[in-house]
């Protein structure tokens, strides 16, 4: 898995136009979902600019 991440996160930074990006955080005890938030960064990068746009949801 770690090297799985390096790899992704190089891609990300070096070969990627564009990307969306999900997170989901849960906290559970037991079977009980107490409180879950998920996320979607969307990113926009322009290499040869120097420029990323980026949109975050929750």
């Amino acid at each position: 898995m770690k090297r799985a991440v390096k790899y992704t996160a190089n891609q990300m930074e070096n070969e990627l136009d564009n990307y969306t990006f999900e997170t989901l955080f849960s906290v559970k005890v037991g079977e009980q979902t107490l409180y879950q938030q998920m996320t979607a960064t969307m990113a926009k990068i322009d290499r040869g600019q120097m420029a990323m746009e980026e949109k975050t949801v929750s």
